[in-house]
């Protein structure tokens, strides 16, 4: 459609509006050029002051009602004229509401797309993490399982595994008495309790020293290795009076203690199993 018709086309919207707008005034012109409803035609005679009894005001009621209902008729059979008589501006019109009413669903459905596809994500991940908590859920019951199997009494070692083990300690025992006396032998042997003399060279010859009241040195690691496996969090031990500086040099140099680096006044056995 050109330019042209379409000025056409609203010249003759322009008028068919004109025109109703012209009837529409000359009815409410003759509505007010009507004179005033009587009431008195429904006052009874024997009625005071011209008062409506109950009988004229329910007259008055139906008659209203009658009005109501052919007005309500007269709408309903023409309805109100919205658009031109011209078939082909209705139909531009229609077309027009068409496209709008199309726009707007597209944008509605590519919406809804967006959002299926998110529910659609949103669904798969759920599934999997489904998935995932059944597989849990069975390896769980399967541990369950083992375990009240385990602990039922189908599972007690037999008497030969537990011969078996208790043979397995005592060995263990055996040997670990036999190397705490050999190394007690060498200790002993080779690094003796200390001597009056040796003793005060070591420290100051000026010192009383009370030689009776110091320690071996198998007593000394003793101490150390008791220390680092009753209280593992404070491993150390004090160096007082009743252990030779001669065997804590020895230890040191050895790398068999080491010194607290906060308190020269304490060592500790060296972690071998670290």
């Amino acid at each position: 459609m050109d330019i042209n018709t379409s000025e056409v086309d609203m010249e003759e919207i322009k008028a068919q509006c004109e025109h109703n707008w012209r009837k529409l005034k000359s009815v409410q012109s003759e509505l007010q050029s009507l004179p005033p409803f009587p009431l008195q035609n429904f006052t009874d005679t024997g009625a005071v002051g011209g008062e409506i009894d109950g009988n004229c005001s329910l007259e008055l009621l139906k008659w209203h009602e009658k009005r109501l209902k052919a007005e309500l008729l007269l709408l309903e059979e023409n309805g109100p004229s919205t658009l031109p008589e011209n078939k082909e501006i209705q139909r531009i019109v229609l077309e027009q509401n068409q496209l709008k009413s199309s726009e707007q669903l597209e944008e509605v459905l590519v919406f809804f797309r967006a959002k299926r596809s998110e529910v659609i994500d949103e669904f798969e991940r759920e599934e999997e993490t489904s998935s995932e908590l059944q597989r849990v859920n069975e390896t769980l019951k399967k541990k369950l399982s083992s375990c009240s199997v385990e602990t039922s009494g189908e599972s007690v070692p037999s008497p030969s595994h537990m011969q078996d083990i208790s043979a397995k300690l005592s060995k263990i025992n055996t040997k670990h008495k036999f190397f705490r006396n050999e190394l007690k032998q060498i200790l002993n042997q080779h690094f003796p309790a200390p001597q009056h003399r040796a003793a005060a060279a070591t420290l100051n010859e000026s010192r009383d020293i009370d030689v009776s009241n110091m320690l071996p040195l198998s007593s000394v690691i003793g101490k150390l290795i008791e220390q680092s496996l009753n209280t593992p969090a404070q491993p150390y031990i004090d160096i007082d009076e009743t252990i030779w500086p001669y065997h804590v040099e020895l230890l040191l140099r050895f790398q068999i203690a080491l010194k607290d680096p906060q308190n020269s006044k304490r060592m500790k056995l060296t972690p071998f199993h670290l």
